[in-house]
């Protein structure tokens, strides 16, 4: 087995997350090795049900030590932890947790050797104005920002390198490196978040360092296809909305009704209303756990 999929778990947090994710992976990757990471600190904090169907679903459960890594403490930096941690496979499939795997895909194409395969951003959020830059960045390790581009899903705007933080996919061995890459990008993010002349990362951190690693660490990367992220998020409200924004919400509900996705980064259960997904997210439990719906799950976790 060459890869590995993994995700983080924060309880209280991320625990109800994870079990659609779980459920859905096993669903239709059966054969596939998934690791969940976990705090250390946090050991105590996982319920005994979510241990019980991480059994079931044969999910490998690890942990971690998150203390005094990023100071103060950034939650997001606990997927650059868990990628830094060894793995006996070549490559690492991240996923953030709030996604589901709506059918089977095809996980040797994300290990490609010398190579980072990862779903473009959305919109461009980072640099954000007050005077951070990605020459700042790449030249805080005295390297010059790549010429090539990356399209961004939803505005269509040409980017630096620039991913969503939900799925990413690395060799986990370097050539020519001590390191694995999930360390090198742990090294890059803490030097980044350490530099007083590289104003708020935070909380981009995770996607600012990111390509810098993947340029430090000489790798080619490749653009994943929509239908492996495909971001159920959009303008919503249960009332009304203005027409300008309702008329973007009608486009987007279009635009996720004509994808066929391997993965729904959902982002929020509400997402998936009034598109053609809806209702997966309960069927997931309510086919597979003792709960009704998701809902009712996911009170029973609440913190």
């Amino acid at each position: 087995m060459s890869s590995s999929i993994i995700f983080v778990i924060d309880p209280p947090q991320l625990i109800a997350e994870a079990v659609p994710l779980v459920i859905s992976l096993r669903q239709y990757m059966p054969d596939a090795h998934v690791i969940a990471y976990c705090p250390d600190k946090k050991e105590q904090l996982i319920p005994p049900m979510v241990r019980e169907i991480f059994t079931k679903y044969r999910i490998e459960l690890r942990y971690f030590d998150a203390t005094s890594r990023f100071e103060p403490n950034y939650r997001q930096g606990n997927k650059i932890l868990a990628a830094a941690e060894p793995r006996e496979t070549k490559y690492t499939l991240f996923l953030d947790t709030d996604i589901v795997a709506w059918k089977r895909f095809p996980l040797r194409e994300v290990g490609i050797a010398d190579t980072v395969l990862a779903a473009p951003e959305g919109m461009r959020s980072w640099p954000t104005g007050h005077g951070d830059s990605w020459e700042k960045a790449y030249g805080h390790f005295a390297m010059d920002v790549p010429t090539s581009r990356v399209r961004l899903v939803k505005t269509g705007g040409q980017s630096e390198p620039y991913f969503n933080g939900g799925v990413l996919a690395f060799p986990n061995v370097l050539p020519n490196r001590s390191e694995s890459f999930g360390e090198l990008w742990l090294q890059t993010a803490q030097d980044l978040d350490s530099s007083s002349a590289i104003l708020k990362t935070r909380p981009w951190l995770d996607q600012v360092s990111f390509p810098i690693c993947i340029a430090r660490a000489k790798l080619r990367w490749t653009a994943l296809p929509i239908e492996w992220n495909l971001s159920l998020s959009r303008p919503y409200n249960r009332d009304p909305l203005p027409s300008d924004l309702a008329e973007r919400a009608e486009r987007a509900v279009a635009r996720i009704d004509s994808i066929d996705a391997y993965l729904l980064h959902y982002h929020k259960p509400k997402f998936f209303w009034h598109t053609k997904y809806e209702g997966y997210l309960d069927r997931l439990i309510s086919d597979n756990t003792a709960f009704e719906n998701y809902r009712t799950f996911a009170r029973l976790l609440k913190p």
